[in-house]
C-alpha cells in the first residue's frame, strides 16, 4: 500500500484508532464542563465556542455562570425585544459572586433592545464584572432618552468592572447613569486591564466621582489605546472627563486616543473636569486630543482637569471651549492645574477659556512645560495669554497676543498671528518641526493644515480648502470596481455615508454587500479592518482618497471537501460531480433557503484503497471540529456570513 504520509490526518475520537499509521488522541474536556446550557451548538472551547444567534441564547448565557468560563462565538445580530435584566453576566467575586472569566467574541455583530437595570446593585452593564475578554461586540440603544444601564455605583455599557481582562474592537450607543465609576463602555478597569480600538457614543451621567465616556476610573496598570467617545457626559462631582474619569497610577496610559464629547461637572464643590480626561495622577498621555466644550468649577481643562505628581502629557491638544461655571477655580485652555513634577509638552490649545482663573493653555503651572503654544481668547476674574500663574517651568512655548486679547502672561512668549504661523520662531526655540504639509518630525507647520499653525504630525489632519476632493472607490473582493457606484468624488473634510447593503456591487443574484474594508497594516483588527468592517450606511470621514472592498453575503454557500491525501497518492474516484483536475477536491454549492435539506457527504470525492471515510475535520491536520458524514449541516450556518467552508477527509482502515 502506498504511503499517505505527505498529508496524513490523526482523526480525533473517543476511543484511540490508528489512522495513517498514527494513533489518534481523545479531545481535551471542556474547560468549562461544568455549564448546562446547550446554545446554538459548540463545545466552549476556542476550537469550537458557544455559538450564540438569538435572544435565548444571550438570556441562557447571562442565567447559567457555570457558562461564563468558556469561550463564545456570536453569530447574528441579537435583539432581546426590550427585555429588562436585573443580573449581569459575570457578578463580583468579591461578594461571592462568579466573575466572567471567558472570552466573548462578538463577531462583529451587535446586541440591543436591553435594558440592565441593577437596581441598588454595583456593576452593571451588558457584562458586570469581566476578568476575560469581550471582542468584537456592539451594544446599542435606538431610544437614548431613556436610560440603558443604571446601577448604584459602577456602570459601562459594555462592562461594569473590568479587573484585568479586555475589551477590544467592540463600541456602545447608549445612556449610562450611576453614582460613581460610570463610564459609556467601561464602568471602572483595574489589574493591567486593556481598552484598545473600541468606542463609545450616547449619554453619559453621574451622580457622584469618576464619571467617563469611554471608561469611569482606570488605574493600576490600565491601557487606553486606539479608542474614543463621543456624545455628552455629566458629572454631579469629582473626575469627570470626555474619555475617563480618572487615569491613575505610573503604569496606566492612554495612547492615540480621542473625545469629541461634551463636559459638563455641576456640583458646587467639583473638582477635576476635562474634554479627555478629568484628572490624571501619575499616569501618561500620549498622541491624543479633545474637541468638545467643557464646563466645570474647580480644575478644568480643554484636555485635563488636573495633572498631578509625575503625571504627564506628550503630543496632545484641545479645541473646545472652557469654562467655569460657579465658584471662582483654575480654568485652561489644555489643562487646569499642573502639579509639581508633573509635565506637559508638546501641545497646543485654540478654544476660548473664560470665568474664574484662566489661562489659554494652563490656569496654574508648578510642573514642566514646554513646546506649546495657546490662541483662544481668553477672559476670567484674572486671566493670563499662557499660563496665569506659574511657579513651575515653561520653556519654548508662546501664546497669540491678539486672539487670546491677552498681552501678559506668567510663562511663554507673546507672539503675533504672523509669526505663530513663522518657521523660524519654532525653529529658533528647539522644536522638532519640518515646513511640510506631510511632516515625520513631531510637530509640521503648513498653511493649508490647522489654520497655518503648527500641528501635530500624530494627527494630521487634511489640507482645508473647500474646492478640494478626494476619491472613494468601491470594489468587489476579486478587485473588481463597481462602477455603477465608483468612483465618487467627496467633498475633502466633509463625512461620506458608505453605500448600504442594496448598493449594485454585488457578484450574483440575491447577494448583499454587508460591510466595507480598506487596506490595513498586517495585524490591524480595528475599524475598517477584516476584522471590524465598517456598516453599510456608515458615516466615515473624507479626508484622503480610500479604497473600500464589499464584504458580500452571498445567497448560495459553498462547499468544499478535500480527500486530504498525498497528490502522488492511488486514489479512487467518487461520485463527486464538480472536483478538481486531480479529483481530489469537490465543490457543492447549497442555497441558504434549501439549507436544512443539506447534510455531510457520505462519499468523499476519492478514496485510497484500503481506507474509508470516518469524519470530516475543518482542519488539515485533524486538530479542527469533526463531523459525522450524513449528518445536517449546523443550523447556525444558514445565517453566518461567511460564503464557504472547507472540511477535510479523515480516514480509517476499511
Amino acid at each position: 500500500m502506498p504511503s499517505l504520509t505527505a498529508r496524513t490526518v490523526a482523526v480525533l475520537t473517543t476511543v484511540p484508532v490508528t489512522v495513517l499509521g498514527l494513533t489518534a488522541v481523545a479531545p481535551p474536556s471542556l474547560a468549562n464542563g461544568g455549564c448546562g446550557e446547550s446554545f446554538s451548538g459548540g463545545g466552549g472551547t476556542s476550537a469550537d465556542p458557544y455559538l450564540i444567534s438569538s435572544a435565548a441564547d444571550f438570556t441562557a448565557l447571562n442565567g447559567d455562570s457555570d457558562c461564563w468560563a468558556g469561550e463564545f462565538l456570536q453569530t447574528a445580530n441579537v435583539n432581546m425585544e426590550g427585555a429588562e435584566w436585573e443580573t449581569t453576566t459575570g457578578t463580583d467575586p468579591d461578594s461571592g459572586g462568579t466573575a466572567f472569566s471567558g472570552t466573548y467574541d462578538g463577531g462583529n455583530f451587535e446586541v440591543s433592545g436591553l435594558n440592565i437595570i441593577v437596581g441598588s446593585s454595583d456593576n452593571g452593564g451588558l457584562f458586570g464584572v469581566v476578568t476575560g475578554t469581550i471582542r468584537n461586540l456592539g451594544f446599542v440603544d435606538t431610544d437614548l432618552t431613556t436610560e440603558t444601564v443604571t446601577a448604584d455605583d459602577v456602570a459601562g455599557g459594555l462592562v461594569g468592572s473590568l479587573r484585568g481582562g479586555t475589551v477590544s474592537n467592540s463600541y456602545t450607543t447608549v445612556y449610562v447613569n450611576s453614582g460613581d465609576y460610570v463610564g459609556g463602555l467601561v464602568g471602572e478597569a483595574y489589574g493591567s486591564a486593556t481598552i484598545e480600538n473600541s468606542y463609545s457614543t450616547g449619554t453619559v451621567e453621574g451622580d457622584g466621582d469618576y464619571v467617563g465616556g469611554l471608561v469611569g476610573d482606570a488605574y493600576d496598570g490600565t491601557t487606553i489605546e486606539n479608542s474614543y467617545s463621543t456624545g455628552t457626559v455629566e458629572g454631579d462631582g469629582d473626575y469627570t472627563g470626555g474619555l475617563v474619569g480618572s487615569l491613575d497610577d505610573p503604569t496606566s496610559i492612554v495612547r492615540g486616543s480621542h473625545s469629541t464629547a461634551s463636559v459638563t461637572s455641576t456640583d458646587t464643590y467639583a473638582h477635576e473636569t476635562g474634554g479627555l480626561i478629568g484628572y490624571l495622577n501619575q499616569a501618561s498621555v500620549v498622541n491624543s486630543y479633545a474637541t468638545g466644550d467643557v464646563s466645570g468649577v474647580r480644575y478644568v481643562g480643554g484636555l485635563v482637569g488636573s495633572v498631578n505628581r509625575t503625571g504627564s502629557i506628550s503630543g496632545a491638544y484641545a479645541t473646545g471651549a472652557v469654562e467655569n461655571d460657579g465658584t471662582a477655580g483654575a480654568v485652561g485652555g489644555l489643562v487646569g492645574v499642573v502639579e509639581a513634577d508633573a509635565s506637559v509638552s508638546n501641545c497646543y490649545a485654540t478654544g476660548s477659556v473664560s470665568g474664574g482663573y484662566s489661562g489659554g493653555l494652563i490656569s496654574d503651572n508648578k510642573g514642566t512645560v514646554s513646546n506649546c503654544y495657546s490662541i483662544g481668547y481668553v477672559d476670567g476674574d484674572r486671566a493670563g495669554g499662557l499660563v496665569l500663574d506659574n511657579t513651575g517651568t515653561v520653556s519654548n512655548s508662546f501664546w497669540n497676543t491678539g486672539t487670546s486679547d491677552q498681552t501678559s502672561s506668567s510663562g511663554g512668549t507673546g507672539k503675533t498671528t504672523s509669526e505663530l504661523k513663522t518657521f523660524d520662531t519654532f525653529t529658533n526655540a528647539g522644536w522638532s518641526i519640518t515646513e511640510s504639509c506631510d511632516a515625520t518630525t513631531i510637530w509640521g507647520l503648513c498653511s493649508t493644515r490647522n489654520s497655518g499653525y503648527p500641528y501635530l504630525t500624530f494627527y494630521t489632519a487634511p489640507p482645508t480648502p473647500s474646492d478640494r476632493f478626494v476619491q472613494f472607490t468601491f470594489s468587489l473582493p476579486n478587485g473588481r470596481e463597481c462602477t455603477s457606484i465608483s468612483p465618487m468624488q467627496v467633498r475633502a473634510g466633509s463625512q461620506y455615508r458608505l453605500p448600504d447593503g442594496d448598493a449594485l456591487c454585488k457578484t450574483t443574484p440575491g447577494s448583499k454587500v454587508i460591510g466595507w474594508t480598506i487596506p490595513t497594516p498586517a495585524g490591524f483588527t480595528g475599524a475598517g479592518s477584516s476584522s471590524l468592517p465598517f456598516s453599510p450606511g456608515h458615516l466615515v470621514d473624507a479626508n484622503n482618497s480610500q479604497q473600500f472592498t464589499a464584504v458580500i453575503w452571498e445567497p448560495v454557500i459553498e462547499f468544499r471537501y478535500d480527500a486530504n491525501v498525498g497528490v502522488d497518492v492511488t486514489c479512487e474516484p467518487g461520485e463527486a460531480t464538480h472536483t478538481s483536475h486531480n479529483g481530489h477536491l469537490a465543490h457543492i454549492w447549497v442555497p441558504r433557503e434549501d439549507f436544512n435539506d443539506a447534510r455531510f457527504p457520505t462519499t468523499p470525492p476519492c478514496t485510497p484503497p484500503g481506507y474509508e471515510l470516518q469524519s470530516w475535520n475543518t482542519a488539515g491536520n485533524g486538530t479542527g471540529q469533526e463531523y459525522t458524514p450524513g449528518n445536517p449541516l449546523p443550523e447556525t450556518w444558514v445565517n453566518d456570513n461567511g460564503n464557504t467552508h472547507t472540511f477535510y477527509a479523515a480516514w480509517r482502515t476499511s
